[in-house]
């Protein structure tokens, strides 16, 4: 299935936090996230070229990531992309950085997609 916008201005529609915020903590958002049966869920960040996550939003992934793998397979993937402004960015063909799984960061060294990274995950776990 080929997914597109239903409407693309209300997609391009930018969320403000700036009335969820308590003190240093603010809301952040996830990219993406796959679920299968119950098994397994993915989280998927992505950035810009090599810019990091931010100190909290990558706090609270990890302790997202961390808590639901305990009792089921969990991973987050941060990908990039140098997608120029006026197109749109395709997540499944970034590039995985690095990802978290089992408590641990892992640099991902094989220069996998995202589609191919996921593929891999959904076809071991289903």
């Amino acid at each position: 299935m080929n997914r597109t916008f239903h409407n693309r201005d209300k997609a391009a529609q930018l969320i403000s936090f700036k009335n969820l915020q308590w003190e240093k903590i603010s809301a952040t958002d996830i990219d993406f996230c796959i679920e299968i049966h119950n098994k397994l869920f993915i989280f998927g960040e992505c950035k810009h070229g090599d810019s990091e996550l931010p100190f909290g939003q990558k706090l609270a992934l990890e302790r997202i990531v961390d808590l639901i793998g305990e009792t089921k397979v969990a991973i987050l993937l941060v990908f990039t992309h140098n997608t120029p402004i006026d197109e749109d960015i395709d997540a499944g063909n970034c590039v995985v950085r690095e990802y978290r799984f089992n408590k641990q960061w892992h640099t991902e060294e094989q220069g996998r997609t995202v589609n191919e990274f996921c593929t891999k995950l959904i076809e071991k776990y289903k």
